[in-house]
């Protein structure tokens, strides 16, 4: 039996790991789960921490502290937010692969405290962890695990759909997910993300060892999304240069309410014994610690639910 645990701890990479393991050259969700569940706790430690590293910023490299780093991309990303999205006060914008949900503190920070946030993750370690630190600043935004293949939400539901090198480990599954992404958002997609046609030669290297994207702009022509804007990110990891697309959708649409949905079949789920429950697939998906695990992966068929 594999003991992830120890693998972490000797420092080994999961997901190369078990890539090697299974014989094969991408991230599956599962290898992915794995590897960032082992990862909890670790993002959140770097933040508060605030040591200094290499970055690329402006064509060079410079050795400046993380929270410096963080502050030159979320006020890249404000401006661009606030010159291309004019949204009202009451929107919605959802982080897709939120992690331990520091980039999406930053995010409220740029940007309006009014906007009502949401956020999943493939791990429920990783929302766990993001929770409590968003509660230790005051901050509350709507949590739940998921996976982004399967979004358990309904389509045109919130206004903007953010990720932060969240699609990044998915290897060749960049159209599958943007097409999840467009289907909940009802305006406008945020994507920064590992660029393999604008990065580097070290982030090209990075991208193949490990199985990163490497076709997202593709993935945005073939879904016709209007492309608003496009271009690297102003600083970054050296080895692992940001791309970053702000994108509107081109056809008309009613916009729903937010509101859980099955991850198989989209009806609207139904909250009964502490547990969500899908009527049309019968399926129960549990909350964990107050949070509402709806990865589809997670699901118990008992069709007799509310029969008790």
């Amino acid at each position: 039996m594999i003991n992830l645990k120890e693998l972490y701890n000797n420092n080994v990479n999961i997901m190369q790991y078990l890539r090697d393991f299974a014989h094969i050259k991408e991230n599956s969700s599962p290898i992915i789960l794995a590897s960032y569940d082992m990862q909890s706790g670790s993002y959140v430690r770097n933040f508060e921490k605030d040591g200094t590293n290499t970055y690329w910023y402006k064509t060079k490299k410079i050795v400046i502290k993380n929270s410096e780093y963080r502050k030159i991309r979320l006020d890249f990303l404000a401006e661009k937010f606030k010159k291309f999205i004019p949204l009202n006060d009451n929107a919605i914008i959802l982080e897709a692969g939120t992690g331990e949900s520091t980039t999406l503190i930053l995010l409220t920070q740029a940007l309006s405290q009014n906007f009502q946030y949401m956020g999943f993750d493939i791990s429920l370690s990783r929302v766990q962890v993001g929770r409590s630190f968003c509660g230790k600043n005051n901050f509350y935004p709507k949590l739940f695990c998921a996976d982004m293949l399967n979004i358990p939400l309904a389509d045109n539901s919130v206004d903007v759909v953010f990720t932060s090198h969240a699609i990044e480990p998915n290897t060749n599954k960049e159209l599958e997910i943007l097409t999840e992404l467009t289907r909940v958002s009802s305006q406008y997609l945020i994507l920064i993300e590992p660029s393999y046609e604008l990065g580097n030669e070290e982030t090209k290297q990075n991208i193949e060892k490990h199985c990163y994207i490497k076709n997202l702009k593709q993935a945005v022509h073939t879904l016709n999304l209007e492309i608003l804007f496009h271009d690297l990110m102003p600083a970054s990891t050296f080895s692992n240069m940001s791309e970053i697309f702000i994108l509107k959708k081109t056809l008309p649409h009613v916009k729903n309410t937010p509101e859980y949905a099955c991850p198989q079949c989209r009806q609207k789920l139904l909250l009964h014994n502490g547990n969500y429950f899908c009527s049309e697939c019968g399926m129960v998906y549990p909350i964990l610690n107050n949070i509402p695990d709806l990865n589809i992966n997670h699901g118990i068929l008992f069709s007799q639910y509310l029969n008790d």
